[in-house]
This record gives C-alpha cells, structure tokens and sequence, in this order.
C-alpha cells in the first residue's frame, strides 16, 4: 500500500514539473521554445 502512495506521489510530482517546463517554452522565445520542445521529446522517449 505504501509503495503504490510512493509511486503515485512520484508520479504527479514529475507530471507538475513537466508542466512547469513546458509553460516555461510556451512563455519563452520562439527559437529557446524549439530547444526546449526537442529536449522534452528526447527525455520523453528515453
């Protein structure tokens, strides 16, 4: 039962800060948007 509170904890803490980064692109330039959206692409997939 801990273990799946863990999980989930870790879980909604990474999905928070993935939104974090990705309003942070949206709010920057267009060209430092572009790099951001390949490295969070590259992490996605890894």
């Amino acid at each position: 039962m801990y273990f799946v509170l863990i999980n989930v904890q870790i879980f909604i803490s990474l999905f928070i800060v993935y939104l974090i980064i990705y309003f942070c692109a949206l709010l920057e330039s267009q060209k430092s948007n572009q790099i951001l959206k390949g490295y969070l692409l590259t992490w996605l997939f890894v």
